[in-house]
């Protein structure tokens, strides 16, 4: 029992809507007068942000890559704060002030290529962005890059010169062929693994990038580049036995150039020097024929034979 004169809160219950949290206020009695009326109570809902999208990711200098996004389609009841993070490794990054949208990642590894994600939260909940943001490369020269080959044939370097003097690497890493997004020809082997690369900031020029490889190159090596989801030979490289160089021309929105946007400043660009694998004794196998199929050859030899002596006859 509440004895006279003494006071007492009372709180209004709700049930917010889903993807909010709800706030009740409160509200005295004193004396048996409440200050206000429950008629007039409310309660403060909250809305988590909806997720930030278009997340893009630019190296900025060593160890340095910039991240940028939209602000969220639906702030809910605003967004608060933001946290990106940095994949692999795990980093984060806060922006100053806390709601702008641009974050800059120091301390990363030169020649570690990464991705990035963004949170947007508030007092309702958060929002992660689903899709990850373009890769990006910090680099110290973001015109040259080396890492060791997947393959652990030694270290491979990198060169990119032309297309503009802020044409340079975006992104830029040695894979397996395993990661690509197309099996390669049965026969063909990368014995570096790939070269996945994407260049920005180029103009309409041609660019050469120059491949220094571990060793010599093996004799029949090609270059190969996917094309969507098919492999074929690129006419534009130089790739020859013996060098331990190999030279690709490439061109915005033209040759080498895999985005499918047109003339946009980047350059998409998978690929390879490959050869064709090798029998066992060292020579290219040559195709034979099942034992069945070598008899009827043998028949059809003999009857041609036995025609040209009736002729003759």
């Amino acid at each position: 029992m509440v004895a006279h004169g003494q006071t007492i809160t009372a709180y209004l219950h709700a049930t917010a809507p889903a993807g909010s949290s709800c706030i009740p206020e409160s509200r005295s009695c004193s004396n048996g007068l409440l200050s206000g009326s429950y008629a007039n109570a409310s309660c403060q809902i909250m809305v988590a942000p909806s997720a930030p999208a278009g997340v893009q990711a630019t190296p900025t200098g060593s160890g340095q890559v910039t991240v940028t996004w939209q602000t969220p389609a639906d702030v809910g009841s605003g967004v608060s704060s933001y946290t990106v993070t940095a994949q692999p490794g795990g980093q984060l990054c806060t922006p100053s002030p806390a709601t702008a949208t641009a974050c800059t990642f120091t301390g990363l590894v030169d020649g570690r290529t990464y991705t990035f994600t963004v949170e947007a939260s508030n007092g309702a909940g958060s929002a992660r962005s689903p899709t990850p943001s373009n890769p990006a490369t910090p680099l110290s020269n973001p015109k040259a890059f080396s890492a060791p080959t997947p393959t652990g044939t030694g270290p491979l370097g990198v060169a990119v010169a032309g297309g503009g003097t802020t044409c340079a690497f975006e992104s830029v890493q040695l894979v397996p062929t395993a990661r690509a997004s197309a099996a390669p020809p049965a026969g063909l082997q990368f014995p570096h693994g790939l070269l996945d690369f994407v260049l920005a900031g180029c103009d309409a020029s041609n660019i050469t990038l120059t491949i220094t490889y571990p060793s010599a190159l093996p004799q029949g090596v090609q270059y190969w580049k996917l094309h969507g989801d098919t492999w074929a030979p690129y006419a534009s490289a130089t790739a020859a036995t013996g060098a331990i160089t190999a030279t690709l021309t490439l061109r915005d929105g033209g040759p080498g150039d895999d985005d499918g946007d047109g003339a946009n400043g980047r350059i998409v660009d998978p690929g390879q020097v490959a050869v064709m694998a090798l029998s066992g004794s060292g020579a290219v196998g040559i195709p034979t024929l099942s034992p069945w199929r070598l008899a009827l050859l043998v028949i059809l030899l003999g009857l041609v034979g036995l025609g040209r002596r009736h002729q003759r006859g």
